[in-house]
Formats: C-alpha cells, structure tokens, sequence
C-alpha cells in the first residue's frame, strides 16, 4: 500500500507501508557449468549512470513492512549436486528501511524442509519456524542478533551474534543453546518418529545444547569453524509399536569442524548408555570425513534377553528364546571399504557369549545352545566352549573361523576348522521327507532352502576342515557307532581323508570323496563320488526286495539277486572285506 498524497509532495519520495506477495513457486537452477536461471539481468556497459534523476529514476524508496505468504521454493544446483526445497514459506519483516542504522523484526515458518546432497537426504520432512530481531547498519553492513530464536520440529533454539560483509567474505559470529529442553524435542527432529508416531509416543527425559559458528564465509569451499555440543539424561520414549520401553538413555554428544572444509567435520558420541526392556547397553561412536569417505570407529557392550528379538523383529520361519546373549565388540574402518565390500579394511575385535540359547524352527528340531564364546577379529574368529543340543543330536566343540567377513563376498566363504565331540548324531530328522523335494528344482515347501538346484551349496555358507568323534550316528536307517573321521567341505564336495567306525559290531575303514550331497539330500540330485576301505562284515540281505510278507522275492532256487541300491548314487567302490552275507549265505 502506498500514500498517494505523498507522491505529489515529493515525486522522488515514495513510502511503501506494506508490500505482500502471496502464493507461488519459486524455481532457482544452476546448471553444471554453474549458470544461474536467476541472473537474467547484465548491464552491458558494466556501468550505471550516476545521475539517477536523468534516466527517471527514484531516488528514495521506504518500506515499512512486508509479507510473502504460501511461497514453494525448488533449487538445484547441478554443479554441486544439492537439492532443496521448501513447502508452505511464511515470512513477514519490519522495521525503517530507508534508514542508515534500524532494528529488523522478522518472522518465518515452513511446512516441510528437504535437503538432498549428493544423492543422500541429510534433512527430510523438517517443519520449522524463527523469529530474528536485529540492529541492522546498512553503511557498515553489520547487522547484531538482539532476541531470536529457531525451531525445527519440536526443538527449540535460542541463538545471538554478529554478521558482518567484507568485500568478498562474510564474516560469522553466532551462539546458539537449547538450555534445558525435554527430551522428546530431540526425538521430534527423526522425520520417521515425528510423521507416524510423535502423537502417541510417551517419552522422559532432558536435553542439553549449546555451540557456536565462528569465521568466515567466502567463494572457496571453506566454511566457518563450528561446534555443537549436547546432552542426553535420564531419556524415555515408548510407542504403541514398540512392544518394551527405552529406558535410562544417556549421551553425550560432540560435533566439531576445526574452520577449514565441511569434510573435516568430526563427530564423537560417548557414554551412551540405554536399556531395553531392562537389559542395559553402552557404546561409543566416532565419525570422520563425514562427505568424502566417512570414517567409523566404535565400541558396544551390552546383553539382552532372546526372547525379545522375536517381539522387536519378524524372523521368518523360527523364534529365538533362551536365557542371555552378551556382547562386547569394537569395530572401525570406512564407508568404500564397505560399498566395494572390501572387507580385510574393517578390522573389529571382542566378545560375544551366549548362554541356554535356543532357536526353534517351523519345519525342523529345535536347537538349544547351552554355552558358546565367540572371540571376534576380521582375520581369525574362535568359538569356545560350544555345547549345542540340536534336536536328538548334541554337539561340543572348539572351532576357528577364519576370515569371516569372506561371508559377505560372492566370491569367497569363510573356512571353518575344529575338533567335534559328540554322544549322538541323528540325521535323519535334519532331512526334509521325500514329498518336500524339489524334485522338479522349482519351489522346495522346506523354508529357507533355495529355488534352484544349482544353489543347493550356498545352503553352508562357509568351507570347512572338521575332525570329529561322535558315539553314535544314525542315518537311514543305519547305526554306526565309535566313529572317528577327519574331513573338508567345499562346493558341495565332501572329502573322507579319515572315517573309522563300527558298524553292526563290525569296524570298518573309510576315505575318499562325495560330490553334489545336498543336491541329492534336498533336490532328488545325483550323488557322485568314490570310496574305498576296509570292511569286516558286508551285509546285503537288506538290500534284497521284499514281498509284502518281508519274505525276499529271490527265495527261488536258480534266480539271480536283485538288489534294491540307493538310486541316482554313482559312486565307484573299492573296498576289502573279510565277510560278505547274502541271505542266509556267507561268501568268504
């Protein structure tokens, strides 16, 4: 709105008491050659008259307030990779614009903040809103903040300082606090929270801030000197998602840029502590060259009841339950290491334990792990005490993993070496019923098997060089006992440098190699192999096929035996026997 009268007073003299400007979107682009959209305007001369009354112009303008309302704002800077926009801006100022030195009194609010650097969302979904009073000097062109404040979300902070214009440089003196806040402020500013749980969540709790931005603002990439430092005590939250309560959070939280380059910002999270649902954690954290190739380092020490993961997380095809599983593990490397999965670049190293933990299964035995300690490190990992009951069968043991993170490579599996004990081993109750092959290599009802004949061995994700003496083993049928064996897997290939055993009260002596077991076990595969031993004693007459009466159909004097073999088996044979029994025939 503007004072007509005043226009014939003074014609060079215009007051403006409101100027609003509502609804609209503003684009701002800035293509990869670093062409702004917004600079439409070049005087070609590259110069301006000095007499402004010969060219019309005005030679005052004052302004007294003004308003833009439901403005939307889209930029992006292709030769940076940033994108931002802003939804639903609202900001309004007043204050003597005509004069040399006055006091500026905005206020701003925003629906919905987005930030996207380099293809990653650093801010998503921020609602917002500031108040900024200042005392502006437009000669020296430094303006000082009086009484402001800002708010993202939930949280609200309250700064003071200075900025001053220096040529090509700004220069930067800013405070900022959140002196005592509730700790559910905090939570506010994590967009998932915020959008679909912030209503109903019930949280304790309080939340500390104060930092600083000092230095200079210029056209090279080097930014301010910052620091941001926080505390978390005594937190709380719980949602109606969130079947148990976080409790007892404490941290304490620094972020610190030393004045140079954005990417010598540095992070460090310390005495982290929170429990859940009673069972208490603590870590640490530390990040570095948080835009280039962000560095981690870090400790976490805690234990937790199993039977909490099956309420917190949905484990297709089990559950896990048990009495306690403890963990102590530092770990430290990089972000390529981890994208280009070069895994001998993380190095992490501690303690894990687990005590009465049990695994129960859909369509297969339960698995109770009664103890086990597992000494972690990138190169050499060893497990310690295992004593594990897996359905009928019960296994002790010390093992060694060696090269573990190989697990996470499609080109490479951990091997796995150790010494098994055991009272009894029972097969049979591992492999799934003839109905629930895939026969026709499509779609096994077994849960978590593959869909593919040819993925049969990613089913054992790791090699492994195993000795064992087991009791008892049983298998189809068959009872061997004392057995003693030596042997590797790989592939899908098993070789027998040793297996020692009685059978039927008969030793025998066993090496040699078994090709594609589980594509016969799971998917009516072929089994390929050699062997060659020792026996004492080789039984046929169960092999023989029987009548419905059990009586052998080969009970006819003058016929040939059929022998009713394993199928799909070819695997040659080569062994010394002191007996062989056919019916109730002995062969010598």
């Amino acid at each position: 709105s503007i004072n007509m009268s005043d226009l014939w007073k003074d014609p060079d003299q215009i007051a403006i008491k409101e100027f609003d400007l509502s609804g609209g979107i503003l684009n701002l682009y800035i293509d990869d050659q670093g062409k702004a959209n917004y600079l439409i305007y070049e005087d070609p001369s590259g110069t301006h008259s000095a007499d402004s009354s010969s060219t019309g112009e005005l030679k005052n303008i004052s302004l007294d307030k003004y308003r833009i309302s439901g403005i939307d704002i889209q930029y992006h800077d292709v030769s940076g990779d940033i994108q931002l926009s802003v939804k639903g801006l609202n900001h309004e100022g007043t204050g003597n614009f005509d004069a040399v030195k006055f006091t500026l009194d905005t206020e701003t609010n925003w629906e919905n903040l987005n930030l996207i650097y380099e293809g990653t969302s650093y801010i998503s979904n921020l609602k917002g809103e500031s108040r900024l009073k200042l005392l502006a000097d437009t000669e020296k062109q430094r303006y000082e903040l009086l009484d402001n404040y800002l708010k993202f979300n939930e949280l609200k902070l309250e700064s003071d300082g200075l900025v001053a214009m220096q040529n090509e440089f700004t220069e930067v003196d800013l405070r900022f606090s959140a002196p005592e806040t509730d700790f559910s402020q905090v939570l506010s500013l994590i967009p998932g929270i915020y959008q679909h749980h912030f209503k109903d969540l019930d949280t304790r709790g309080r939340f500390t801030c104060q930092g600083f931005i000092k230095g200079q603002i210029g056209p090279d990439e080097r930014v301010p000197a910052f620091e941001l430092i926080s505390d978390i005590n005594e937190g709380y939250f719980k949602y109606s998602e969130l079947p148990e309560s976080v409790n007892d959070i404490n941290a304490h939280i620094e972020l610190r840029q030393n004045g140079q380059f954005l990417d010598q910002t540095e992070v460090a999270v310390t005495g982290l502590e929170m429990s859940l649902g009673g069972d208490k954690s603590s870590g640490e954290l530390f990040l570095s060259q948080l835009l280039s190739n962000p560095k981690f380092e870090g400790q976490l020490k805690g234990g937790f009841n199993p039977d909490k993961i099956n309420q917190m997380i949905y484990l297709q095809d089990f559950t896990m339950a048990g009495d306690r599983f403890e963990y102590d593990i530092k770990f430290s490397g990089d972000q390529n290491s981890v994208l280009n999965e070069a895994y001998e670049q993380i190095d992490f190293s501690g303690e894990v334990s687990i005590v009465n933990g049990l695994i129960k299964y859909a369509s297969y035995p339960e698995v109770r792990m009664k103890s086990m300690q597992a000494f972690l490190n990138p190169k050499r990992t060893e497990f310690r005490n295992v004593d594990i009951e897996a359905g009928k069968s019960d296994v002790q043991g010390e093992f060694v993993l060696l090269n573990p993170l190989a697990y996470f490579d499609e080109n490479s599996k951990p091997l796995l070496t150790g010494v098994i004990q055991s009272k009894s081993l029972y097969a049979d109750e591992w492999l799934p019923a003839e109905d629930t092959k895939d026969i026709a290599g499509q779609n096994p009802e077994a849960p978590g098997f593959p869909t593919a004949v040819e993925s049969a061995a990613q089913l054992i994700p790791v090699d492994f060089e195993i000795a064992y003496k087991v009791d008892k083993i049983e298998a189809m049928d068959y009872l061997l006992t004392e057995v003693e064996s030596r042997a590797d897997y790989s592939n899908d290939r098993l070789n027998i440098h040793q297996l020692d055993g009685s059978y039927d009260g008969t030793a025998f002596s066993i090496k040699g190699r078994l090709d594609q077991l589980l594509d016969y076990s799971l998917y009516d595969g072929i089994m390929m192999g050699s062997l060659e031993g020792k026996l004492g004693t080789i039984d046929l007459t169960p092999f023989l096929e029987t009548d419905e009466a059990g009586q052998s159909e080969n009970d006819v004097e003058g016929e040939n035996y059929d022998l009713a073999l394993p199928e799909k088996m070819h695997i040659s044979l080569n062994f010394d026997a002191d007996k062989l029994v056919l019916a109730t025939n002995q062969l010598r």
